[in-house]
């Protein structure tokens, strides 16, 4: 990521001042797009404009901007999904149902859930990603795709 701002922020907790903590600004246009590496995906980009590397330890987000006819295929991880869809609109696939959302819709995907992406409109569908960075106690893992 460049072009941001990650300064250290003085803070009292307990009477006692704190220099620990960072706040990160980034402006979205700045940050790299790379194509989704997944087998199958097509015409679809990702930007990680939050992640460790902006102090994040907890979650990251993403966001995705899927071309007209650009796709992500179907795929699971450990992981959640919470998404917001910024601009344009597709087809959600999860398990075994297809739903279409537009601007304004939020969406959750739970772990383990089978699902897919599909621009069925004629401009770019664009929406965040958020991801946990962590896996919860007890989780048990199997590989995944790099999406």
């Amino acid at each position: 990521m460049t072009e941001h701002v990650l300064s250290t922020l003085k803070y009292t907790k307990d009477e006692t001042t704190v220099e620990k903590m960072s706040i990160y600004i980034a402006h979205v246009n700045k940050v790299e797009s790379k194509p989704v590496d997944m087998k199958g995906a097509k015409n679809a980009f990702v930007q990680w404009v939050i992640d460790p590397s902006s102090g994040a330890k907890n979650f990251a987000m993403r966001v995705f901007t899927i071309k007209p006819g650009g796709e992500i295929p179907k795929h699971s991880h450990w992981y959640e999904h919470e998404i917001y869809v910024l601009r344009g609109k597709g087809t959600i696939g999860a398990g075994d149902k297809e739903y279409e959302v537009r601007e304004g819709n939020v969406i959750y995907v739970p772990p383990e859930i089978p699902h897919w992406y599909r621009n069925t409109g004629n401009e770019d569908w664009v929406f965040i990603c958020v991801i946990p960075l962590r896996k919860p106690a007890g989780t048990r893992v199997k590989p995944q795709p790099k999406c």
